[in-house]
């Protein structure tokens, strides 16, 4: 006869760990001969080592989830931990070849064998559940049968499943349930994988329903199952005890014996006191105190804003949202704080009402009778009661709140948007003051009032609340121009408008005319507005000539011009340009914080792009409007018969280049150091190794080159080329050297680090900002550095900012070992350019940016 092979298992995440390995050390002690496995529904994170606990350690990835990061978002916490079960079943018998699979909760504890269970798989059943209630429930304590009802005929803390030819039809079967549906939703009738469970018994001939008394004993059937204690060992109902459930138990203090109930506590249970408190010794001796700090990592977007459970919703409940979300939906912060649920035609400068907000209201009757009409009349109101309350009331974060405040502030600081219902009512800021104090403190006081108020008086204590809403938030009437722009709009072609430098010579023209290469890419319909109002550099670039046209003749705008020169042009342009299109702003920022005076600016877009994480993060937190990251897509043509000799630089030196643009201010740029580091590295008549120095516009700012030739007085190795170059004379200078190297203080991008890695150069650049969206420590060097605050202005950044000093001592290890070390050089940069080409392509940028304006209906 064949040996039955046998694996038990838990699911937790990482805060839950001390429970799990008190289950699976009670499991050892009474079948040492099952595999033991846990499921982690979380990242490590360092907290432990899986390699030295007594039980296999499985994580998601490993279990064939469908969509991991879809599957994973949609979920919150315990939602999560229950839906992978059937697919770790599912691995557990098809990839490991087990005979028999059961799975045990975390928070059991085993002081028998599960003799009954064994037996009956052994005879051919399929699977073993077992009930929540073997009698009645009469008391009016909780839970109720009611609520074992909804929640569920059998508790899903132990499945006991067997190898059977109804095994993969049963698992498939369960896991369509549980892929979108594995959610608390009792309204509407579900609860976890728990309520999916009733229907099995009647789906399947070989279900044993296990009524044994000692199986799954806990506060919700105590009521009938008496637990004694003979010797050394625990009886219910006068058998033995197999496992105890202890659900909602707190190891730190188990006096109310469970949270989710109020029928018993310690001091009236009897001898399962007894058993309670062993147990949480027990769970505090596994390092409980330790475990319970953890953060569940799947609770935050890649950026930390805080997930909240209604966002989970939002999601879930909308195709749409999904569809714009992606593959990976935790890089989508931005679009669910700051994006209307509903854009409306020809309506500007609404209040937010986000997909969580409308989430949010729709969860709450007492919300929809107060605020019947969020996306009109209510608006408002509504807004500022979110404001007031969704921290106190839900924990939602500065992340959700401050979008909506900036909303409103565009709003309510024009005086001729709003007025009131009713003098004497709307424009009394003390009495509407004072009924948001008294709605506030009746909220504190919820949960007392629900204990101590009869239930016959609950309703009125429901429109009670319901009249303090309506004088704490009273409606607005709105002056909002809702102008429908449609009915007399020019008939606008589908496609972009590039409205920009895309002649200039800088980084800002850099930016249109990569745009309009990926674009191009793309195939996405577009014309180009050279734009150069107040842009003192040259003018000369003529690549995309071809496409320039002399009015927007499409329906979207895209400026790539910065925040601080918006109302300048919109000055220039004027409102038509504007008007009946979509208007998106491509804006760069280099330090943390988004300057407050550049706000205003925000009222000329519908949306902003962004080519980084670092820009994105930082202006999504002022911004009213939608900020999408929309990289630059990097591709380089580079001339034939250019190559060191036209730059007058030595053939046979190892050459680093560094390149800034003296409108970009030095300070931030920081060449100096890159000049300090190569000085530190090598000896100044050191022929075999080379600098080159690249300054656009230099003859606009003499006084920095004059500095630049003082510090590499002495240095035959440092060259300075000082002159504005051709796009195609760049792309060869980057060729035509070994590294590049940019030791910043911040980026927007790293223009210069993209483009030579996409050529195939290694680069050295600092390991902050923009552009460490592309470079790690595998395909590029990436160099240690402090944050430091600037403490004087430079221009657009002022002293309380903060930037980076980089590790000088790092960049010359980085230098110093690209010369010696040919297979490191070339390992760096194979990889760096497998990055650029694949992530960053135009066509891969441009195909982005057509989804995006798809997504919105707008191509």
């Amino acid at each position: 006869m064949s040996i039955i092979k046998t694996a038990v298992f838990t699911i937790v995440s990482k805060n839950y760990l001390s429970f799990a390995r008190t289950l699976l050390s009670s499991a050892k002690n009474h079948h040492p001969e099952w595999e033991q496995y846990l499921l982690l529904v979380d990242e490590i994170e360092g907290q432990f080592n899986p390699e030295l606990e007594a039980f296999n350690v499985v994580t998601m990835s490993e279990i064939n989830l469908p969509d991991l990061n879809k599957f994973i978002f949609r979920y919150n916490i315990l939602e999560l931990n229950t839906a992978v079960k059937p697919w770790m079943f599912s691995w557990l018998f098809n990839d490991k070849g087990f005979d028999h699979v059961i799975y045990i909760d975390p928070d059991i504890y085993l002081y028998d064998r599960l003799t009954e269970v064994e037996n009956a798989l052994n005879k051919g059943q399929l699977l073993v559940l077992t009930p929540h209630l073997t009698g009645f429930l009469d008391d009016n304590k909780r839970p109720t049968e009611t609520q074992i009802l909804q929640a569920g005929t059998y508790n899903l803390g132990f499945l006991a499943v067997s190898r059977h030819q109804d095994t993969n039809r049963f698992l498939e079967w369960w896991q369509s349930k549980l892929e979108f549906d594995c959610v608390v939703d009792i309204p509407n009738g579900l609860f976890v994988d728990q309520k999916w469970m009733d229907l099995i018994p009647g789906f399947f001939e070989d279900v044993m329903i296990l009524h044994h008394p000692g199986y799954n004993v806990a506060y919700w059937n105590l009521k009938h199952r008496v637990v004694t204690k003979t010797d050394n060992n625990f009886q219910i109902n006068g058998q033995r005890l197999v496992f105890f459930h202890f659900s909602g138990v707190n190891p730190s203090d188990p006096t109310a014996l469970s949270k989710h109930q109020d029928r018993y506590t310690l001091k009236n249970v009897g001898t399962a006191a007894i058993l309670v408190e062993e147990y949480a010794s027990n769970v505090m001796k596994h390092g409980h105190e330790q475990t319970k700090k953890w953060n569940y990592f799947y609770n935050k977007f890649n950026d930390d804003v805080k997930i909240n459970d209604f966002l989970r919703i939002a999601y879930r409940n909308n195709e749409k949202i999904q569809r714009i979300c992606g593959n990976n939906p935790f890089q989508s912060s931005s679009f669910f704080l700051t994006t209307q649920y509903r854009e409306q035609d020809g309506k500007t400068n609404l209040p937010l009402i986000t997909h969580i907000m409308y989430t949010l209201w729709l969860s709450r009757n007492d919300l929809k009778n107060v605020f019947s009409d969020i996306l009109g009349k209510d608006r408002l109101s509504f807004c500022h009661w979110f404001i007031d309350s969704a921290e106190r009331e839900y924990g939602f974060t500065n992340d959700y709140i401050d979008p909506v405040k900036n909303s409103l502030a565009f709003v309510e600081n024009d005086n001729n948007q709003i007025k009131t219902n009713s003098e004497s009512e709307n424009l009394n800021t003390h009495r509407v003051s004072f009924a948001r104090k008294i709605y506030s403190l009746a909220i504190w006081a919820k949960p007392l009032l629900i204990k101590i108020v009869p239930t016959s008086s609950k309703e009125k204590l429901k429109k009670l609340k319901e009249q303090l809403q309506r004088k704490a938030y009273p409606p607005f009437v709105t002056n909002l121009n809702n102008t429908d722009r449609n009915q007399t709009a020019e008939v606008l072609s589908q496609g972009i408008n590039l409205i920009g430098y895309s002649r200039s010579q800088t980084g800002v023209g850099e930016s249109c005319r990569l745009a309009a290469q990926s674009l191009n890419a793309a195939n996405v319909p577009f014309g180009i507005i050279n734009y150069n109002v107040g842009n003192p550099a040259s003018n000369t670039d003529n690549t995309w000539v071809n496409k320039e046209i002399e009015s927007s003749q499409y329906n979207v705008n895209v400026f790539h011009i910065n925040a601080d020169q918006m109302p300048v042009a919109y000055a220039h342009l004027g409102s038509e340009v504007f008007e009946n299109r979509y208007n998106i702003g491509y804006w760069h920022w280099e330090l943390p914080d988004f300057p407050e005076e550049w706000k205003s600016s925000f009222q000329f877009v519908n949306e902003i792009w962004v080519p980084s994480q670092f820009i994105m993060d930082c202006i999504s937190k002022k911004s009213p409007v939608p900020v999408v990251k929309i990289p630059h897509g990097i591709s380089l043509n580079v001339p034939i018969g250019i190559g060191r000799e036209s730059f007058k630089l030595p053939e046979k030196q190892f050459l680093f280049l560094t390149m800034y643009d003296a409108y970009s201010y030095q300070e931030r740029k920081n060449p100096n150091a890159v000049i300090d580091v190569f000085k530190k590295s090598f000896d100044q008549n050191d022929a075999t190794v080379g600098l080159v120095i690249k300054v656009n516009h230099s003859k606009d700012h003499p006084e920095e080159l004059k500095f630049l030739e003082e510090k590499i007085k002495g240095y035959k190795n440092i060259y300075i080329l000082a002159e504005t170059m051709s796009r195609e004379k760049v792309n060869a200078l980057i060729n035509s050297t070994d590294c590049f190297v940019s030791l910043h203080r911040s980026e927007g991008f790293g223009l210069g680090l993209a483009e030579a890695m996409y050529l195939g150069k290694p680069v050295v650049g600092t390991n902050w900002s923009a552009n460490i969206d592309f470079m790690n420590v595998k395909n590029s060097c990436v160099v240690d550095f402090e944050l430091v605050q600037l403490g004087k202005d430079y221009g657009p950044y002022k002293a309380y900012q903060s930037w980076a000093n980089p590790d000088l001592d790092h960049a010359v290890y980085y230098m110093r070992r690209l010369v010696s070390d040919p297979e490191y050089y070339q390992q760096i940069a194979s990889l760096g350019q497998q990055t650029i080409k694949n992530d960053f392509s135009p066509e891969a940028v441009g195909k982005q940016a057509e989804d995006r304006l798809r997504q919105l209906g707008l191509l």
